[in-house]
């Protein structure tokens, strides 16, 4: 695949390997692929398409969502504190309360 390449189109947006948001290669080398970046990577693309397509099949329950991910985190983050991303962390696959604020989202569309 060279570097440009359409992965994924839709009618209003495009996802190609080039967009500073897909790090399929390693720093050092551009020609392979980080194992570990190209399955965070294919992960986050997952995501990302997942939401463009139920934002556009549910617009109806775009501000519920918003509202119930909300919700969970301040109770989370009354619940754990300080060290809520430490939780999060340890019991899920997420890396930051952002992330896992928009895991919560787009369940709530799925």
């Amino acid at each position: 695949m060279s570097l440009g390449t359409a992965i994924v189109t839709f009618s209003t947006f495009e996802l190609s390997d080039d967009d500073e948001e897909l790090s399929l290669f390693d720093d050092e080398s551009d020609e392979q692929p980080a194992k570990a970046a190209t399955d965070a990577s294919a992960s986050a693309d997952v995501n990302m398409i997942d939401k463009i397509i139920l934002e556009k099949e549910y617009p109806n329950d775009l501000n519920a969502a918003k509202e119930s991910a909300e919700t969970t985190m301040k109770q989370l983050e009354e619940q754990y504190g300080d060290k809520l991303e430490s939780a999060i962390q340890y019991y899920t696959s997420y890396n930051t309360k952002e992330e896992y604020q928009d895991g919560l989202y787009l369940n709530y569309l799925q």
